[in-house]
């Protein structure tokens, strides 16, 4: 068993270092990095008051609510595990999810979960102070169990993650090292709090004394950038292409922005390439959630030819290539395990790789290039296919904004590869000139057998698409 590892709090430490300096900026005003940390204690008093045992799993079912991130964090002051939920799950995959957690409270500002064996508690009502508030420096125990928050599931179920507080920290501290979030900085959250991209902003923010700044309900990218001054961006890549459709607005967006932080899938070369021409502060990252966010980046001083790669790997954590081209990843980032109903799976290996299903290389110099996962591979004909090959050729077309391409069974090969292609604005899908562009760059087996297009609601709680479903769509187009 590991000894605990306490250290002082790091939001205690930003109340006393930068004290009045804005933490948090939301659509209902601004908190300085005191309030925060009197914020944060307020909700751990309100837990500790309600009798809830050390470790207690607190399911949390909100969207970007101002009180939100004081939640997150009251929750692990108080000892507490705090379990990010989607509010856009159905009721079913949410009360499935509440059942293996064991939980006895859920945080909302719904009335509309009103399960038997949970407590609702309403957000608000957490955040309002119970007794005086003093300025002291808490700890914290780097071994803490911290937070649970689901994998994307775009081939598999989704699986429970659960992080210690160390890796959330660790995570932070390296990402931090890599690109500074200093006072004076902002950070826009544009990716949910329930997402690992979206949560570890509060930690790096925390550390380096940057400001998080949650955006209007059904704001408007370019638009929230100006209003805010933002200076720091996390986008995928339809975000990035529809920042960059607004080319009128860009050289307002530059007198701002220091970092536009690329991550959650493929980028297009094309895409990539004209936010290059417009001269946008871009890096690429690799990360997980098991990792608890990034695990390699590209930096400041790289050449603009290194954003066609995911960087190298940060501090408190390693890569390595396998024997066959599985990317496995150590160090203090590395989660605690899976929750499962017959307990906690571990899957790390004797040596402390965590093997991610990922598939790639790395160059002379340590840089990633991300292929594709395993278990997205299928045979055609004797042959493997990595649909992620295919989509990464597709997406050198510039006018080809997404594409997915998934296995359809077929009586001679087994199975032959089909795309979804979602084209930029509202062209017509020319067949006929994709394939010559792929005839470029695949042997004739990798071709897809069929091309449709982009579902028009291919809403997704993953920042990935679901093959799964893009499977499942391409039989019925074919009945």
């Amino acid at each position: 068993m590991m000894s605990p590892s306490f250290i002082s709090c790091p939001l205690s430490l930003a109340a006393r270092t930068y004290h009045d300096q804005p933490a948090l900026v939301t659509p209902t005003g601004t908190l300085s990095f005191l309030d925060y940390d009197h914020q944060v204690s307020a909700v751990a008093d309100n837990l500790k008051n309600m009798n809830l045992k050390t470790g207690e799993r607190i399911a949390v079912v909100a969207p970007k609510q101002p009180e939100l991130p004081a939640i997150i964090l009251g929750c692990i002051r108080a000892g507490m595990v705090v379990c990010l939920l989607s509010p856009r799950l159905p009721d079913q995959t949410l009360e499935n999810n509440f059942r293996q957690l064991n939980s006895r409270v859920l945080i909302t500002p719904s009335d509309d979960y009103r399960l038997q064996h949970l407590k609702p508690l309403k957000t608000g009502e957490l955040v309002k102070p119970v007794m005086a508030l003093s300025d002291v420096i808490h700890r914290g125990d780097l071994n803490q169990d911290a937070t649970v928050m689901w994998t994307s599931g775009s081939a598999t179920e989704p699986k429970a993650v659960l992080h210690t507080f160390g890796n959330h920290y660790y995570n932070a501290l390296g990402a931090n090292k890599n690109i500074p979030f200093e006072p004076g900085d902002r950070w826009l959250l544009s990716l949910p709090l329930y997402h690992v991209g979206g949560l570890s902003l509060l930690f790096r923010a925390v550390l380096g004394g940057g400001a998080v700044v949650l955006p209007e309900p059904g704001y408007k990218l370019a638009e929230e950038i100006i209003k805010h001054r933002i200076t720091h961006l996390s986008l995928v890549s339809t975000q990035l292409y529809r920042l960059i459709e607004t080319p009128e607005e860009l050289p307002s967006l530059k007198k701002t922005l220091k970092v536009v932080l690329l991550g959650g899938g493929p980028f297009p070369h094309s895409l990539i390439d004209k936010a290059l021409g417009f001269q946008l502060p871009l890096y690429k990252s690799y990360g997980l959630t098991e990792t608890a966010s990034q695990v390699t980046t590209t930096s400041r001083t790289d050449y603009p030819d290194r954003l066609f790669t995911s960087g190298r790997a940060l501090d408190y954590r390693q890569v390595k290539i396998s024997d066959n081209n599985e990317i496995l990843v150590k160090g203090a980032i590395l989660f605690k395990g899976y929750l499962e109903p017959q307990g906690l799976k571990v899957l790390i290996d004797e040596d402390g790789w965590f093997h991610t299903g990922d598939c790639g290389h790395t160059d002379a110099d340590g840089f990633l290039t991300v292929t594709g996962r395993k278990d997205n591979m299928f045979i055609s004909g004797g042959e493997n296919i990595q649909p992620e090959e295919i989509e990464n050729c597709l997406l050198m077309m510039e006018d080809i904004l997404d594409a997915v391409v998934v296995p359809i069974a077929d009586r001679e090969f087994g199975f032959r590869p089909a795309a979804f292609i979602r084209m930029a604005g509202n062209r017509e899908r020319d067949e006929n000139r994709i394939c010559r562009h792929l005839e470029r760059y695949l042997p004739p087996f990798k071709i897809p057998r069929y091309f449709f297009d982009w579902p028009k609601n291919s809403v997704s709680e993953s920042l990935k698409p679901e093959r799964r479903n893009f499977q499942k769509m391409a039989r019925e187009r074919l009945i």
